[in-house]
């Protein structure tokens, strides 16, 4: 029987996220690393990665609503919903 975190999982999969965020907090995690800390709430919502804000020098990513022009590398080292190759050196 799959956990809930594969279940999580597999729908973010399924519908191209990223991973998710609390909107309400500072929480946020990619698919490669869903709810590392087993922090999953009913407050998380799916989203795709986003570059961090200029002024933001805590990550260097964020997981938000929307698609964002900007195409980051995940922490993983693929490119946002890992359609694109690993990248070396940091990425494009």
């Amino acid at each position: 029987m799959p956990t809930v975190i594969e279940i999580v999982k597999g729908y973010l999969e399924a519908h191209g996220y990223d991973g998710l965020f609390n909107p309400d907090g500072e929480c946020a995690c990619v698919l490669s690393d869903l709810a590392p800390a087993d922090c999953i709430t009913e407050e998380c919502e799916p989203g795709y990665l986003a570059p961090c804000p200029a002024d933001c020098g805590d990550h260097d990513w964020h997981i938000v609503p929307a698609k964002q022009e900007v195409s980051p590398v995940a922490p993983d080292g693929y490119k946002i919903g890992n359609l694109g190759p690993k990248q070396e050196g940091g990425g494009d």
